[in-house]
């Protein structure tokens, strides 16, 4: 019977329209600054049929921290292109990974049929972290089909029967607007909020908490080189200790600090305000300036070496009006900024090639001894001793 229906939403969805994906317009992705994960955190991402194997999951796991991925398994009854891939990568690493399965309602999509395959497949792979119901916007034959908490209610229920109690993944907008009535005890300890540029999701009424928070979009081009840029940044909710605890896993002690892997340029390009606050300490960030006097103009741009998941950049060198500028003594040693509030970007990546210091004399002093004579004539020594300059290109 379950051919009928992956015969059925092939024809209508699939072969036409593809694959469902996360909706990055709905959680402000072009004015979401990139991220680098923080080290010190159980840190993880989520990946699919947008990420070309391989994905480099050893060096995010032994450079920056990595600990899990998850990995969609199935888009409705249809297993997710590249899922064998990218499962076999995570196990060859010894990486603990999940699943996650794109809901469809059940007026488009049977979801006994749609739970039967996610069973089958988490019981044929054995997902340490388990299978998670990801219900969000979604598109079936070129139109909206939103699930619903009914639609919710029986897919939980139907998996936690034929597979284990799943994991929900949802975010504050679509749980507010489509799952009115769901019970969230049902998730007390499974919950998985997608809230980007937050520390702390919101969950819905009625829930107790979360596991797993999805915070924003992580800087690719220095996770994963190869060319995985978009890569969803995802925490547990949890010490990387109590991670290990759960899920299993390696080492929970996250790999030594590097000072900063980032190598980009970044400008104030906000239209609102004319300068930026300056935040001496990676913790704890805010608005106020512990600087006094000293703020980023706007037109100033800055080296960012790091991009901590609060979406703060810190710095280490600043350019305004093109002319390497002196910052003041932070008792840190360290300079961050926010790189955008709610819909409001501060800062922007620019391309910036910092200007070349002006050529340098430098002197090398010299002595050299001169002996004449000798033999029927009187010996005579001459010293000669000067400077000689030279100009450095």
């Amino acid at each position: 019977m379950i051919i009928f229906h992956q015969l059925k939403q092939l024809l209508f969805q699939n072969l036409r329209h593809g694959e469902n994906r996360h909706d990055r317009t709905a959680q402000g992705v072009a004015a979401q600054a990139l991220l680098m994960p923080d080290p010190n955190t159980a840190w993880g991402i989520d990946i699919s049929h947008w990420n070309v194997p391989p994905v480099d999951l050893r060096r995010m796991r032994d450079e920056y921290g990595l600990m899990f991925v998850i990995i969609k398994g199935c888009d409705g009854t249809l297993t997710a292109r590249y899922f064998d891939q990218h499962v076999s990568n995570a196990q060859a690493l010894g990486l603990p990974w999940g699943i996650y399965d794109w809901l469809y309602p059940n007026n488009r999509v049977s979801i006994e049929a749609q739970t039967t395959a996610w069973a089958n497949q988490a019981k044929a792979t054995r997902p340490p972290l388990g299978a998670a119901v990801d219900v969000e916007q979604t598109w079936y034959a070129g139109q909206i089909a939103n699930p619903t908490a009914t639609d919710l209610d029986k897919a939980h229920d139907l998996l936690q029967t034929k597979y284990q109690p799943p994991l929900v993944y949802t975010s504050p907008g679509y749980a507010d607007a489509y799952l009115q009535g769901f019970d969230w005890r049902k998730v007390a300890d499974r919950l998985w909020m997608a809230h980007w540029g937050v520390q702390t999701p919101t969950t819905p009424a009625g829930a107790s908490g979360y596991t797993h928070h999805q915070f924003g979009i992580l800087d690719g081009k220095q996770l994963d080189p190869n060319g995985n840029y978009e890569l969803d940044g995802n925490r547990y909710r949890g010490t990387r200790t109590e991670f290990v605890n759960r899920y299993g896993g390696g080492n929970p002690e996250p790999p030594p600090p590097t000072g900063g892997t980032m190598d980009i340029f970044m400008q104030v390009t906000n239209a609102i305000t004319n300068s930026l606050n300056i935040r001496t300490s990676g913790a704890n960030l805010g608005t106020q300036n512990d600087l006094g006097a000293f703020n980023l103009l706007r037109g100033d741009i800055v080296h960012v070496v790091e991009i901590n998941p609060a979406g703060y950049a810190r710095f280490d060198a600043l350019y305004r009006n093109g002319v390497l500028t002196p910052m003041p003594t932070s008792p840190t040693g360290q300079y961050w900024a926010a790189t955008r509030e709610s819909a409001t970007v501060y800062l922007t990546e620019v391309e910036f090639v910092p200007p070349q210091p002006p050529p340098t004399d430098i002197e090398i002093p010299y002595k050299q001894t001169f002996v004449i004579g000798g033999g029927d004539y009187e010996e005579h020594t001459h010293v000669i001793e000067g400077v000689l300059r030279r100009r450095m290109p």
